[in-house]
């Protein structure tokens, strides 16, 4: 009685025998001849190992790629929908409460760029005391 009699295919089984492989050694179907492939490869020698490795470090760098695709478009998305939110948030404001808006940014920017200049100057002094210092 032949194994396709008996209904288990026995092709798979067929050709480990032809091969002299035992049934255990064959691939299961679900991995298919990818299986196959990489254990020939891999059986081969260390002649393929770095083309191993270049495929694994190509299939790293692709999951990291499309991990960061996937990052940027989350992000690209909540910026846009921040943008409707605000768009339509100030559909809302009178022109009073624009004005205000306007006034309030206007009072901010200037009381920063004060900071800044007071800072700068601090910060050029001392550097020009500390080099004076160090002359001496």
């Amino acid at each position: 009685m032949s194994a396709a009699a008996n209904g288990d295919g026995g092709a798979p089984a067929a050709m480990g025998a032809i091969l002299g492989q035992r049934e255990e050694d064959q691939p299961l179907a679900a991995e298919g001849g990818n299986a196959i492939a990489a254990g020939a490869i891999a059986a081969a020698g260390p002649q393929y190992s770095p083309l191993l490795a270049g495929i694994a470090r190509l299939k790293e760098e692709q999951k990291a790629l499309k991990a960061e695709k996937k990052r940027i478009q989350k992000e690209l998305r909540n910026q846009e929908k921040k943008r409707a939110r605000l768009r339509s948030k100030a559909k809302q404001l009178t022109d009073e409460d624009l004005l205000q808006v306007l006034n309030l940014r206007a009072a901010h920017t200037a009381e920063v760029a004060q900071k800044r200049s007071s800072s700068n100057a601090g910060a050029a002094a001392s550097s020009s005391s500390g080099a004076r210092g160090s002359n001496e």
